[in-house]
C-alpha cells in the first residue's frame, strides 16, 4: 500500500529553515548563563602576554608580561622570577625544567631561581621567535629565529649546550611558530611568516617537506598549530582560516568558513576529551564537533583582549591570558 504524505507550504518553509538551520556552519552565542560563568583568575589589570600551567601541581602557574611570575598558591600571591624584556612563551617540562622565551630562550632546573641562557648562534640581525620541547626526550629542544634577512631552524640534543641549524633552503623566512606533535614526537610543524608556508618533518628535522594548504596567497602567516591529541593524523593551523587535516597533512580543510569574517585567528587549543577553542584578538570560539558550528563564548561586556589559552585537564578549567589579566571558565558545561 502506497500512502501519499501532503505537507503545507507553511510546513514546507518550516522544514526547509529547520534542515538549513541543522547543517550549516555558523557562529552561534554561547547561551547568556554561561557567559556570567567568567571569572577573574588573578593578575587583575595585569597585561598577561603568556602564561603556562603546571602540568601536575595545578597551584603553579607562571604568567609573562614584560616580566616573568609564579603562583604557587593557585594565584592568591605572586612572585617575580625573570625581569627580562618581553615575555614570548613558557614552557614547563615533565620533569619539571621551565623554559622562558624573551628575545632569547633561558632555562633553570631548580624552579626559577637560576636561570642560563641556552641560545644557538643566529644569522646577523636575526632574533629569537619561537620555540618548543620533546615531551618524551626533554633535552631535545627546537628554535627558530628571524630577521630582516631571513630566519634559521635549530636543535639541540642535549639540552641546549649545542645546537645544530636543521632548516632547508626553502625555509628562508623567519620561522613564525613550531610544533612537535606529542602524539609521535618524530613529527614536528614549523611555519615561515609571511611566506604562508608550512613546513613539516617526520624525522625529528633530518628532512623537511613543505605542505600544500590548498591557499594562494602568501600573506598568511600561520600564528599557531594544534596537533590533536586524541588523533595523531589531525592537525590544525590558524591564520585568518582555520585549516584541519585528518590525514597527515595529505589535504586540508578549511573549516571556518562563514564565522570569524575579516578577523585573525592567533590561538587554537584543545582537551584531550575533544573539544576545540580558537580566539581572535578580542572573541574566543568553540567548536562543535556534532553540529559542526562554532560558538562564541567570551564575555564581550568584560572588554578584554586576549592573547593566550590554555586548557587544564587537572581542573577541566579554560583560562585565558589577556590585558586584564589570567580569566578562566569552568568547562564542565554539556
Amino acid at each position: 500500500m502506497k500512502i501519499k504524505l501532503t505537507i503545507s507550504p507553511i510546513l514546507h518553509i518550516f522544514v526547509t529553515i529547520f534542515l538549513v538551520s541543522c547543517f550549516n556552519s555558523t557562529v552561534d552565542e554561547y547561551p547568556d548563563h554561561y557567559l556570567d560563568d567568567w571569572q577573574l583568575y588573578s593578575l587583575e589589570n595585569k597585561d598577561i602576554g603568556v602564561f603556562s600551567l603546571h602540568p601536575i601541581n595545578t597551584d603553579i602557574v607562571y604568567a609573562g608580561g614584560t616580566e616573568l611570575l609564579i603562583t604557587i598558591n593557585d594565584g592568591q600571591t605572586w612572585d617575580t622570577l625573570f625581569t627580562e624584556n618581553e615575555s614570548r612563551d613558557i614552557k614547563i617540562s615533565t620533569d619539571n625544567i621551565i623554559y622562558y622565551a624573551t628575545y632569547g630562550l633561558f632555562k633553570s632546573t631548580d624552579g626559577g631561581v637560576i636561570w642560563n641562557a641556552i641560545n644557538p648562534t643566529f644569522p646577523e640581525e636575526a632574533i629569537f621567535t619561537c620555540f618548543d620541547i620533546d615531551p618524551d626526550n626533554n633535552d631535545i629542544i627546537y628554535v627558530g629565529c628571524g630577521g630582516p634577512t631571513g630566519g634559521a631552524l635549530y636543535k639541540s640534543i642535549n639540552g641546549g649546550i649545542d645546537w645544530s641549524q636543521i632548516n632547508t633552503e626553502e625555509m628562508f623566512g623567519s620561522i613564525k611558530k613550531l610544533v612537535v606533535n606529542p602524539n609521535n614526537t618524530d613529527i614536528v610543524y614549523a611555519s615561515v611568516a609571511g611566506e604562508g608556508l608550512l613546513f613539516k618533518t617526520k624525522n625529528k628535522g633530518r628532512t623537511w617537506i613543505q605542505m600544500d594548504i590548498g591557499i594562494e596567497d602568501l600573506a598568511y602567516d600561520f600564528n599557531d598549530i594544534f596537533c590533536d591529541p586524541l588523533d595523531n593524523s589531525t592537525t590544525y593551523i590558524v591564520s585568518r582560516s582555520i585549516f584541519k587535516t585528518d590525514n597527515n597533512g595529505r589535504s586540508w580543510e578549511d573549516i571556518s568558513e562563514g564565522i570569524l569574517e575579516n578577523s585573525t585567528i592567533n590561538n587554537i587549543t584543545g582537551t584531550n576529551n575533544g573539544r576545540l577553542f580558537v580566539s581572535t584578538r578580542t572573541s574566543l570560539y568553540e567548536f562543535i564537533h556534532e553540529s559542526e558550528s562554532w560558538t562564541k563564548i567570551s564575555n564581550d561586556s568584560l572588554n578584554l583582549i586576549i592573547n593566550d589559552i590554555k586548557c587544564s585537564e587537572n581542573t577541566n578549567k579554560l583560562f585565558i591570558g589577556t590585558d586584564k589579566g589570567i580569566y578562566t571558565i569552568n568547562l564542565l558545561h554539556e
